[in-house]
């Protein structure tokens, strides 16, 4: 099962990539299975998917790295980070709480930093990590009075290209 799971051609791709239930879903999941497998079997399976895919990934593109920082929901799943450890020996793997950054706000530290870079007028990526053929700007905002007074963002365009991007809801576990 774990070899049909690595045949995924996404896993071949080089950097920079990203993906996520728009390619890993329960349509993905159940064309990948026989139909025999225990549920136990798929999810320890999945787990070994998911790091085995990390930490190939890492001795791939980032050799010699010696600090593994994990944040998000995995990574408070002491199975994973056990495993990623055994998988990257000379590696510590350890959560970004011990930078002093909780790994469950990073997305939201990453969505402040990015709308800083908007107030400052400056680009939110850099081409050379997200592999962008320009610099992408996001639309700047100003407060605007509603009927109510309560402030809500006009958006205004300030640079040739604007990118906006997709912003889901998401609650703290």
């Amino acid at each position: 099962m774990l070899e049909r799971f690595l045949n995924e051609p996404f896993f071949a791709l080089p950097p920079p990539k990203s993906s996520g239930r728009d390619l890993f879903n329960m349509t993905w999941l159940r064309n990948q299975l026989h139909g025999d497998e225990t549920a136990a079997d798929v999810q320890a399976t999945l787990l070994e998917l998911t790091c085995r895919t990390i930490a190939l990934s890492i001795q791939q593109y980032c050799v010699g790295a010696t600090e593994i920082y994990l944040c998000g929901g995995g990574a408070h799943n002491q199975t994973l980070r056990n495993r990623l450890a055994t998988l990257l020996p000379g590696s510590s793997v350890q959560t970004t709480d011990v930078l002093g950054v909780d790994g469950d706000y990073l997305e939201a530290i990453a969505f402040a930093w990015l709308a800083q870079q908007t107030l400052h007028g400056k680009p939110a990526n850099l081409p050379l990590v997200t592999g962008a053929s320009i610099p992408a700007f996001w639309v700047p905002f100003i407060p605007n009075k509603c009927k109510r007074g309560a402030e809500r963002p006009v958006a205004l365009p300030a640079a040739d290209r604007l990118v906006m991007p997709r912003m889901k809801n998401r609650s703290r576990r």
